[in-house]
């Protein structure tokens, strides 16, 4: 089967490079358009718990430390100090929503409780304040943790 298209000098290959254009272009704009807006330092910075409920987080000799990590694909990423961490979220101005995806733990730790105290509190949280190198992390007024940026170890 032969196409033969011609209109004012225009052909086919003409065509197809102009379609081609058009789909590179609009699949480019989709992924910005994916892309979240928000504080430059909330995203894809490594965040190292340091407080949970006004006690402060020791990482043990040896262990790794509690984190997370806010791509910019609504992902969040992270580890409770025992167990990994995945799940979703949304922010916007000084608001936020975290869907953690409860697995079961992968791992029994002997510090249980901060793996689930950790879980529970990104679930809780529903607004958020950034202070120079630090993220506080609140339900409504009350204080529930603080992360501080640091080096992935």
């Amino acid at each position: 089967m032969k196409f033969i298209f011609r209109h004012k000098g225009l052909n086919a290959s003409f065509l197809l490079l102009c379609i081609t254009g058009v789909c590179i272009l609009t699949s480019l704009a989709s992924c910005v358009t994916l892309r979240v807006k928000g504080p430059a330092s909330m995203l894809n910075s490594y965040w190292k718990l340091s407080e949970l409920n006004g006690r402060e987080v020791v990482t043990p000799s040896g262990e790794k430390e509690a984190y997370m990590i806010f791509d910019s694909n609504h992902c969040i990423k992270g580890f409770s100090g025992c167990n990994k961490v995945e799940g979703s979220y949304y922010f916007d101005e000084n608001k936020l929503s975290i869907e953690i995806k409860l697995d079961k733990p992968t791992r029994m730790c002997p510090d249980m409780k901060t793996d689930q105290k950790f879980r529970q509190t990104l679930q809780n949280a529903d607004r958020y304040l950034i202070d120079g190198n630090r993220l506080l992390l609140y339900k409504g007024n009350i204080y529930l943790a603080k992360f501080v940026t640091g080096n992935l170890r």
